[in-house]
């Protein structure tokens, strides 16, 4: 009989839209820098996440405070968080929002231009659907494409694992298509991709060396088509 009440009581308060966030979520919402100043002070992790998977800058960025946003990313705030039933970033929602200031708040700070949401889409996706175009087109001069772009651009991504455990230099083949130019970008830490080689689509099958001496523990390497 009580499980039952309980599981009663759960239902009776999910159906009225009881959202379970917490004190900075809230504040959060209503743009209150000086109570989430003093949730952080007391403790508060800045990227909480409520029961939506929302942190409080999915939420200051959704609701346009911008002072708020910038307050939380100089607290720490993940400017990459997925959050929400679509997954997405707050580059995401600032971008549908067509707030330029918030968008460039966010890029500015490290925020994925290319960040996917659930469903695929790229904040250029989300502009564009919701008709900003001078958010979109800003976007898309920081390097941002959209879903579609990404899909025909990039033929592989790899890496290698450990500089003690693979042999030197490091190697790997692609299937190419004749006449198209292929482009091969190397990172370690996916925030900035350094172009190593370009190669034309002369086989089915091209190989790739990085010759370099001196790589990094990890090395993340993808093929593009050449622009």
């Amino acid at each position: 009989m009580r499980h039952l009440l309980l599981t009663t009581i759960i239902a009776v308060l999910i159906v009225v839209g009881i959202s379970f966030a917490g004190p900075i979520h809230d504040a959060a919402e209503r743009g209150d820098l000086a109570a989430v100043q003093i949730e952080l002070n007391n403790g508060e992790k800045v990227n909480a996440k409520d029961m939506d998977n929302w942190t409080p800058l999915h939420i200051a960025v959704r609701f346009k405070h911008q002072e708020l946003v910038e307050l939380l990313i100089a607290s720490g705030a993940n400017v990459n968080a997925q959050g929400g039933w679509q997954k997405a970033a707050p580059l995401h929602w600032a971008s549908s929002a067509g707030h330029m200031k918030i968008v460039e708040l966010l890029i500015a700070n490290g925020a994925n231009v290319n960040a996917k949401a659930k469903n695929g889409g790229t904040p250029l996706d989300w502009a564009k659907v919701e008709g900003k175009q001078q958010v979109a087109d800003f976007i898309f001069k920081q390097g941002g494409k959209t879903e579609e772009q990404l899909k025909k651009n990039i033929v592989k991504l790899l890496y290698s694992k450990d500089k003690l455990s693979i042999d030197m230099p490091f190697s790997f083949s692609f299937n190419a298509k004749d006449g198209l130019s292929y482009t091969i970008e190397v990172t370690v830490d996916f925030r900035k991709w350094s172009e190593l080689d370009t190669i034309n689509g002369i086989d089915p099958e091209v190989q790739f060396t990085d010759s370099r001496e001196a790589l990094f523990e990890r090395q993340f390497y993808r093929v593009k088509v050449a622009d």
